[in-house]
């Protein structure tokens, strides 16, 4: 009966999809036109080979997520994240609401997989709810300098406000008549909270070919919290299978600079494809996790997540 049920309900939808053809395109064409009309034109973004946030004019997407890990709980997540600019008054000007938490600041370097999202740390990753309302200014950008600055409000028990100073260089460089393209970053961020934080980092890309691209990153990180410096680089590889498809291969570790004793290592590989028309994105990581208050013994896991983009 319940068989009998189902196959009713399949077949009703199936023939409504049918008689209002392409319904989901309709649906986010709705959503993404009320965008449109509230804030006069929202970019929608997938880069392939730099996933920045910080340099995109404007988006807004909802991320849903799964990871299984072979020791300890599964986490499950859902994501939001907006900006959009006022072009009525400028440009430069935009607001952003995201996930913002100041551990994921403190202790990191910039993302170098820009196909996996996937937490390294369960705890964080269980516990990353607190959203911020940012408004992001460009403060300078021209030839190669980018400086933007954020103030917020971070949603917490107490309210936490900050601000950030971000600045960028980028340039190209030739390294053993290989041409690179060379991106230097510094993150300095106050907290009420937390107090002071720092990243410095390094970047190093090199197109391999038209389809493959591998990107070298180094940074060093500070926090009033520890009071101690954090050394992480990583190393990804891309590799666009299709125009439907990519793959990415990545390792990163973190060590302390006082001891220059690596405490986590990880690696993996990420697939994403498109799963509906350009806007319904899938991934699949799978991979391990080394710390060294787990003896470097591994934490295998798999991650699964969707992301809509508008």
């Amino acid at each position: 009966m319940k068989a009998l049920v189902s196959l009713l309900i399949f077949t009703l939808l199936f023939s409504l999809q049918a008689k209002e053809s392409n319904l989901l395109d309709k649906v986010h064409s709705s959503v993404a036109q009320t965008w449109n009309n509230a804030n006069n034109g929202l970019d929608t973004f997938f880069a392939n080979k730099t996933f920045a946030e910080e340099e995109s004019e404007g988006y807004l997407q909802l991320s849903f997520s799964h990871r299984i890990n072979e020791h300890g709980i599964p986490v499950n997540n859902f994501d939001f994240r907006m900006k959009t600019s006022f072009p009525q008054t400028t440009k430069d000007l935009k607001f952003v609401i995201k996930d913002d938490t100041a551990q994921d600041q403190i202790g990191r370097t910039t993302t170098l997989s820009p196909i996996d999202s996937s937490p390294t740390d369960i705890e964080n990753a269980a516990t990353a709810s607190k959203y911020s309302a940012i408004l992001q200014y460009n403060f300078l950008e021209q030839d190669s300098w980018k400086i933007t600055t954020d103030q917020g409000m971070r949603i917490d028990l107490p309210l936490n406000p900050f601000i950030q100073l971000r600045a960028r260089y980028s340039s190209k460089i030739s390294i053993l008549s290989q041409e690179l393209e060379l991106n230097i970053i510094q993150r300095l961020r106050y907290y009420y909270q937390e107090k002071f934080s720092e990243n410095s980092e390094v970047q190093l890309y090199k197109k391999l070919n038209h389809n493959m691209g591998l990107t070298f990153s180094t940074g060093v990180s500070w926090s009033y919290d520890t009071e101690q410096f954090t050394l992480g680089h990583g190393l990804s590889l891309h590799h666009k299978l299709s125009e439907k498809m990519a793959i990415t291969y990545y390792a990163r570790a973190s060590a302390l600079l006082s001891s220059l004793e690596y405490n986590s290592l990880s690696c993996g590989v990420s697939l994403t494809r498109q799963l509906y028309d350009k806007w319904f994105y899938g991934s699949l990581s799978l991979g391990s996790d080394f710390t060294r208050t787990n003896g470097f013994y591994s934490n295998n896991y798999a991650y699964f997540s969707g992301s809509i983009l508008f």
